[in-house]
């Protein structure tokens, strides 16, 4: 059973279906039933890796669209700000809060799009 399970989550990972936890979660579940809690280890450094290469995709992209958007663009300001908050980019939060304050007048909407940041972030 083992030997099928972990041959099913090889072909869904040449297939990039393993981006997300959920087979990581099941194998690990698997082994743990089966008494190998050794091999959840390297299970755990590998979606971390993983996490970490999607993180440094992501902070690529977010730097691009920074430069592309207009100094004016209070809404691209919002989602900058949501998205560092969702790779746990606490210091580019700052950074880019900050850039609003000093380009444009803050917003009730512009605060609460910098709390529900925080509050993911803490």
């Amino acid at each position: 059973m083992t030997d099928k399970a972990l041959s099913f989550f090889e072909k869904m990972d040449q297939l990039k279906f393993t981006n997300k936890s959920l087979a990581f979660n099941n194998l690990m579940s698997l082994y743990m039933r089966l008494g190998q809690p050794e091999k959840v280890a390297p299970l755990v450094q590998e979606m971390k890796s993983r996490k970490a290469g999607h993180n440094e995709k992501a902070e690529v992209a977010l730097k691009k669209l920074e430069e592309e958007m207009g100094p004016r663009n209070r809404q691209a300001y919002r989602y900058l700000i949501s998205l560092h908050a969702r790779i746990s980019n606490l210091g580019e939060v700052y950074r880019i809060w900050g850039s609003l304050k000093s380009s444009l007048d803050l917003t009730n909407s512009s605060y609460l799009v910098m709390l529900q940041s925080l509050s993911i972030l803490w």
